[in-house]
C-alpha cells in the first residue's frame, strides 16, 4: 500500500513543492517501521489521507460488486417469472380453446342427452385449470 502512495504521491503539485523545499535533500518516504509512520509529517498527513480515501474506494468498488450480483440475481429471478408466467398463458389459452369448444357444442345441442365429447372436453378443461396439460 505505501508503495501505491509513493507512486501516487510523486505526481502531485504538493509533492513538486516539498522536493523544491528540500533543500538537504532528505528523503520525504523515510518510513519509521517501529512507529509505523513516515518521518516528514507533510508526507505523514498525505499518506493518512490517501489511506481514508483509499478506504473510501475499495468500500465503492465492493459496493458496487454487491449492487451487481443484487441485480444478476434480480435479473435472473424476471427471466424465471417471465417463464412461469409465459407457460400460465398458454394454459390460459388452452383453457379458452376448450372452453369455445364447450360452448360451441351447446349452442348446437338439441337432445336431452350429453354426447361423450362433451365431458372429455369438461375433463380437459378441468385438467388445464388444474394446470396439468396434456
Amino acid at each position: 500500500m505505501r508503495e501505491q502512495f509513493e507512486e501516487w504521491f510523486k505526481s502531485t503539485k504538493s509533492y513538486q513543492m516539498l522536493m523544491g523545499m528540500n533543500y538537504f535533500k532528505k528523503d520525504l518516504f523515510h518510513f519509521i517501521d517501529g512507529r509505523g509512520e513516515y518521518c516528514h509529517s507533510s508526507v505523514q498527513i498525505a499518506f493518512m489521507t490517501w489511506q481514508t480515501r483509499q478506504a473510501e474506494i475499495d468500500q465503492a468498488y465492493e459496493d458496487i460488486e454487491t449492487f451487481a450480483e443484487a441485480h444478476e440475481r434480480e435479473c435472473g429471478f424476471k427471466a424465471q417469472i417471465a417463464e412461469e408466467l409465459g407457460g400460465r398463458k398458454k394454459q390460459i389459452v388452452k383453457a379458452i380453446s376448450k372452453w369455445n369448444a364447450l360452448v360451441s357444442i351447446l349452442t348446437t345441442m338439441d337432445m336431452v342427452i350429453v354426447p361423450d365429447e362433451f365431458h372429455d372436453i369438461l375433463d380437459e378443461l378441468g385438467d388445464v385449470l388444474r394446470g396439468v396439460t396434456k
